[in-house]
């Protein structure tokens, strides 16, 4: 369903896909989040919400 919005939907949807498979870790504390994957997580959510401001803005 993210991905069919406009603009940027198919790279939300990537974006999104990648963050939910490392919730769990990050969420119940499974395993150790590294400082790399961290960091990598926070640019995907902010690209996603970079993404939904341009989608509501446009």
């Amino acid at each position: 369903m993210v991905s069919t919005i406009h603009p940027n939907g198919a790279r939300m949807a990537k974006d999104l896909g990648r963050l939910l498979n490392e919730k769990d870790n990050a969420h119940y504390g499974l395993l150790l989040v590294s400082r790399t994957n961290a960091t990598k997580m926070v640019e995907w959510a902010d690209r996603m919400i970079g993404s939904a401001d341009a989608a509501l803005n446009a």
